[in-house]
Order: C-alpha cells, then structure tokens, then sequence
C-alpha cells in the first residue's frame, strides 16, 4: 500500500523528528510504501492573523513580563528555517524518506500526483486551529482513500475552538476510517465535537526500542557520563534545578538544544543559532546517568531509553500531555511544578521490569490500530 504521512514540518523541532522517523519507520515494517509530506505553513499571513498575533504578542509582554518579540511579523522565513536546520536536516535526509519542502497550496496537486493509497495524520499537534483543516484532509477529492488519525494531539487550543473550523472538520472527519489520540483527555473532545469514537494509542516514538535510534545516528559522541537537559522554556527556576542535579551527581551537563533561540528582529547573529544534530540529542541522552526536561518527547525519549528522569511541567505548552503518558506507565511522580519539589529520589532507577510491560501492552494496542485500518 503507498501511503503518506501528514504531520508537522521536517525542521529543527526534536520531538517532531524524532515521532516522524518513529512513525515512518513503523509504518514501512508492516510492509508499505511511505513518504512523509514535509508541509510547512504559508510563508505570508494574512492582515488579520498578523494582527491578532502582535497584540497578543504585546499583551503577553506587557501583562506576563514575558520577553517575546515585538517585530510585526516574527515568523521565520524558509531562509531562515534552512539556516537553523542545517544540521538536524543530516539526519532527516538519512532517515526519513519525504516529499518537500511544500505549502498548503501545493497539497492538492501532490495528492493527485502520488494517488496514494492511504493517509496517515499525526502525530503530535496536528489539531492546533491553524493546522486542523490540512490534516482533516480537505485537498484530498478522490474516493476509495484511506484515512486514519495516528497519536493526533493539540496544544492549549485546538479545532474546537474555532466554530468555523470544526464544522469543516466535523465535515471532513466523516471519511476518517479510525482516530487514535495521544493523550486520554481528547477522547470526549473527540466524541463531543465530532460525533466519532476514539482510542489512546502511543506517540510515534514509544514504538522503538532505543538501539533502533542509536542505530539511525552515524556521528560519534563522547561516552563518559553526563546530565541531559532538554528544557525549552527557560527559566530561572529550571536552571537553579540543573545546577543541583549537576552538584549532586557531580557531572558535566550538556545542553540538548541551543543555548539561544533565534529571535527575528532583535539582531542576532543566526550561525550561532543553529541547532545541534539530531545524532548528538540522540547520543547524549543514551549517555546520560540523569535528563532534566520540560519536554513532552523529552519525556517519552527517557522512558525508552530507561533514563531516571524528572520533568518540569510546562503550564503554558500544556500539563495533560506530561500527565497523559505519565499515567501511562506509573510514573506521574516524575512530574513537577517548581524546583522546590524536587528531592533525591528522582535518582532512582525508573521501575523497567513493570515498565517494560506497560509498554509492551500499549505497543500491541497501537499496532493492531494501524495494522487494522491499513492491512
């Protein structure tokens, strides 16, 4: 069966690389032909969203001390994109067979290109307002296509939130075969707005074992043990976290993202902004003895990888997903809020002989998913 995966753009997002390849990989081991749709979003916004993005952007500085940038458009161009991805693109040319870069515009003519036979949507936040109608599927016109939702998610807002997006995904999702969602708490959402059943699968990357990772990197990396950290909202807090973990075990502590994100229009000097590969995030969590992270794949890739680990919950990006997995495999005690509730503990091996078997039985709910609606 030829089928193609629809999810978020192929750039310098880990955790979107890491469930794209995961997925992808998946996929092609049940015996299909797949290639990954790399969409990115129109490069040109609209007057209204620009709008609605600078005074929420104002707002956001002015009431939440929060320092984001105030330019009128900071969406980083394709230019920009390419420079900042220079080295995580190494990765994804090896291992993740795709068509693109593409936009919106050019969906439709791709799908009567390829004619493929199927559709795979997901995963990660492929819900969010801006990207629900793309992956409701609404360039696809033929018949006889398979559609399936694989491990869908959404930020704090999703397609429910805009009336006239959901009813053209109420619309859309009537040719949908099978829905499967990433956290627990997107089933009645699903079931409320869209009249549709849902299950709780695996994100993407919970479906390898760590060597299959580690056997996709070519690079080599020290092998002496150290603290990862893969923090993307920094914070004051978190770093006095960090510092307590390295004078604890007394390790070097590398970083598993840039030191400085790029921000357009406060004159930056882009080189220095480039994210590290792909091969390095992947080869330093292997050698780490502790992780630190606010990250939601942060946390999937430490439970694979077996790594004892804590997790700062990110309020703003979302805590249902961090509680979600978590739940998952008995491990919501790994969860904090504030620095103050960490203790030594959370040194302590993650329990693998229960966990091996959690995952294992999420594992076979979400390959007899796929197997189901794409045998």
């Amino acid at each position: 069966m030829k089928i193609a995966i629809l999810t978020h753009p192929l750039d310098y997002n880990y955790g979107c690389l890491l469930q794209a390849f995961a997925l992808q990989k998946t996929i092609k081991s049940m015996g299909h032909d797949v290639i990954t749709i790399n969409r990115f979003s129109t490069p040109y916004q609209p007057f209204h969203i620009l709008i609605r993005g600078w005074l929420s952007r104002l707002l956001r500085r002015l009431l939440r001390g929060q320092k984001v940038s105030l330019v009128w458009n900071p969406t980083e161009s394709m230019k920009t994109k390419l420079i900042l991805s220079a080295e995580t693109q190494k990765f994804v040319d090896r291992n993740i067979r795709n068509y693109g870069p593409v936009f919106p515009k050019d969906l439709e003519s791709i799908d009567q290109k390829f004619k493929f036979d199927a559709y795979v949507v997901g995963s990660d936040q492929v819900w969010l307002p801006h990207f629900s109608s793309n992956c409701f599927l609404d360039f696809v016109h033929r018949d006889n296509v398979i559609r399936v939702f694989y491990a869908a998610s959404s930020g704090s807002r999703c397609f429910a939130d805009d009336p006239n997006i959901l009813k053209k995904c109420k619309d859309l999702v009537k040719s949908f075969s099978g829905i499967s969602v990433r956290e627990d708490n997107l089933i009645p959402v699903v079931k409320e707005y869209l009249g549709r059943d849902a299950i709780q699968v695996l994100d993407p990357t919970m479906l390898l074992d760590a060597n299959e990772y580690i056997d996709a990197c070519v690079e080599k990396v020290e092998t002496s043990p150290i603290v990862f950290t893969y923090i993307l909202d920094k914070t004051e807090d978190k770093q006095n976290l960090v510092n307590k973990v390295k004078k604890d075990l007394n390790l070097p502590v590398i970083n598993g993202t840039v030191d400085k994100d790029y921000v357009k229009g406060k004159g930056m000097d882009i080189n220095q902004c480039i994210y590290p590969s792909v091969d390095k995030w992947i080869l330093n969590l292997a050698r780490a003895k502790f992780v630190v992270t606010d990250s939601f794949h942060g946390t999937c890739m430490s439970i694979i990888f077996r790594k004892p680990f804590v997790v700062v919950g990110n309020a703003s990006r979302g805590l249902n997903r961090f509680l979600s997995v978590l739940n998952l495999f008995g491990l919501e005690n790994r969860l904090i809020t504030n620095s103050s509730d960490f203790h030594s503990d959370f040194y302590l091996p993650l329990p693998i002989d229960s966990l091996e078997s959690k995952i294992n039985d999420m594992r076979k709910i979400s390959f007899s998913y796929l197997q189901t609606y794409l045998s």
